[in-house]
């Protein structure tokens, strides 16, 4: 008699973080995205760097511009280091959620 009461459901939500796959999944965009920015964020410090070197070249010996050098130089490596952390931090929210976040899949052509 019970079964008669109750009704299989055949619903199906799908979750765009996880059960979607190809190239419009979520994942695949934030991975996308941090790729990007990770890029864009390794050359901006690169620029940084350069910058800040080519001040204290051209400090003369005044203190406020080489003060300003070393302070750019400091806020670059910093920014290196935060992208070489972001990996791992990228990681471990793929091992915590069960996703992958950083696998691209690209499309191809048939």
């Amino acid at each position: 008699m019970n079964e008669m009461l109750v009704k299989p459901a055949f619903a199906q939500i799908d979750n765009p973080a996880v059960a979607v796959e190809g190239p419009t999944a979520l994942s695949s965009y934030v991975g996308t995205l941090w790729r990007a920015a990770f890029i864009v964020a390794g050359l901006l410090c690169l620029g940084l760097l350069i910058y800040g070197a080519l001040m204290w070249l051209t400090s003369s010996g005044d203190e406020k511009l080489l003060e300003k050098a070393q302070k750019t130089i400091v806020n670059a490596v910093i920014g290196l280091v935060i992208l070489a952390a972001s990996l791992p931090i990228i990681k471990i929210i793929e091992s915590v959620l069960g996703v992958s976040i950083l696998q691209l899949k690209w499309p191809s052509v048939k």
